[in-house]
């Protein structure tokens, strides 16, 4: 038996203001946020979707899954609420930006899984590629000064910021296997390995100083699991799982920086991929919920992340002549907690 599924999906969407206030006087004068001026706002957003997945049932107890995707993404938006003319008057209209953003995303990618059951043991192998493009490029809307000093140049309109393109490419392979050890007891491990390739290009615009930069950058990771489940009380299953896992560094952390209200952080090329292992000890039950079926899990967690990429003067610090805020890998950051989820039909 074989199923073939197409999707599709166009959105178009806008979204202007947030809403946000600043202070208790202006929380008590305009608690809506109708007034002010938030930091980005004019959001047009066109949203794409296609996918095409096919299920072929190869057998009894083998099931080939396989499926492509593209996901397209196209905003634009204003940012920087402008302060003062070219002249240095200042400006307070709550329709004057400086900054115009034009942001494209393309994510395309390919997946199989064959799964099969043998007995007392079950298991999945599969495969995936990915694509991903991001073009970004920011734009002076007006020409504007950033202090009404005579002293300081002004921006002139059209005055380019980032004109630059990053390319994704990530090649996964990994596996699952499940093992009936006895009645009530089932073993769980899985294997899965990365390779990540970055490509940033960005053109000499003012934003880098007129520079061109052509990075390339290859992170390979591997992560796996291994859980243990027993299920020997009725409607319930208490469960262990040990695992680790990653996350790479982004292109901004990279090469590009990021830039906030509260300040900017420098890039670095020499990140490290973050690491984390995860412990997980929990419960799930089903039960009847006001004459519906219910499900409850609980579970307490405590992850650990090495390498942790954090801005080098703090969460909450700002730049300094001595101290510029930079990525970094700073250290060690340990999260514990406690999870609970309660769905009914």
């Amino acid at each position: 038996h074989a199923d073939l599924t197409l999707g599709v999906e166009k959105e178009d969407r806008f979204r202007d203001k947030h809403g946000t206030v600043t202070g208790v006087t202006q929380a008590a004068l305009d608690p809506k946020g109708t007034l002010g001026r938030d930091y980005a706002r004019h959001f047009d957003v066109d949203l794409e979707r296609v996918n095409l997945t096919y299920s072929n049932d190869l057998s009894e107890h083998t099931n080939l899954l396989a499926l492509a995707y593209q996901y397209r993404d196209h905003t634009r938006f204003w940012s920087a609420p402008q302060r003062f003319s070219v002249s240095g008057a200042p400006i307070s209209s709550p329709d004057a930006y400086t900054l115009f953003n034009d942001y494209h995303q393309t994510q395309r990618g390919v997946k199989s899984e064959l799964r099969t059951t043998m007995g007392t043991v079950a298991w999945m192998g599969g495969v995936e590629f990915k694509r991903n493009e991001y073009l970004n490029r920011t734009h002076a809307m007006v020409g504007f000064r950033n202090s009404p000093s005579p002293m300081e140049r002004p921006t002139a309109a059209g005055t380019v910021f980032t004109d630059d393109r990053t390319g994704e490419n990530v090649q996964a392979i990994y596996g699952e296997g499940q093992w009936r050890l006895a009645t009530d007891w089932t073993l769980t491990g899985n294997l899965r390995h990365d390779r990540i390739e970055l490509d940033y290009d960005a053109r000499p615009v003012t934003g880098n100083s007129h520079s061109t930069i052509a990075e390339r950058k290859t992170f390979d990771a591997t992560s796996a699991r291994l859980g243990l489940s027993w299920s020997g009380l009725a409607n319930t299953v208490l469960f262990g799982n040990l695992s680790t896992g990653f996350r790479a560094p982004t292109v901004d952390q990279l090469y590009r920086g990021s830039q906030s209200p509260s300040g900017s952080v420098a890039n670095n090329p020499d990140l490290r991929t973050e690491r984390a292992t995860n412990v997980e000890i929990g419960m799930r039950k089903t039960f009847t919920l006001l004459e519906r079926e219910a499900s409850l899990q609980a579970a307490v967690f405590q992850i650990d992340r090495r390498d942790f990429i954090l801005d080098s003067n703090g969460q909450y610090g700002n730049s300094s002549a001595a101290h510029i805020a930079r990525y970094e890998n700073i250290g060690g950051a340990r999260s514990r907690g406690l999870e609970l989820a309660l769905q009914s039909a």
